[in-house]
């Protein structure tokens, strides 16, 4: 989101320079896996997170990562083998779909 706001302050300026390659490439790249597109949405995704029995990192990770189902989730953050049941796990991911597909 952040990257987006300096493109969008560098196309406002007179400056006729161009940003770089590696700010446009890494702009491509974040694009990819950038799953909720605004303030609201990520704050909404954070607080329902928080609300979890979740380190600070596997929350992260959660978010970030979007795995499709428990065991995907499990296999990319071995932690959460413990903390969830299965369906309960799968729960979790299907509200952060939720909130993943309203801004898609």
């Amino acid at each position: 989101m952040l990257l987006k706001v300096r493109q969008e302050q560098h196309e406002m300026d007179d400056d006729d320079t161009d940003l770089s390659q590696v700010f446009e490439n890494t702009l491509k790249y974040t694009g990819k896996f950038s799953f909720y597109q605004n303030r609201e949405t990520i704050k909404a995704v954070r607080e329902m997170l928080q609300t979890k029995n979740l380190h600070k990192f596997e929350a992260a990770s959660l978010a970030n990562l979007c795995p499709d189902n428990y065991e995907e989730a499990k296999a990319l953050i071995p932690s959460l083998e413990d903390k969830f049941e299965d369906e309960e796990l799968n729960e979790l991911l299907e509200d952060l779909k939720t909130f993943k597909d309203l801004t898609q």
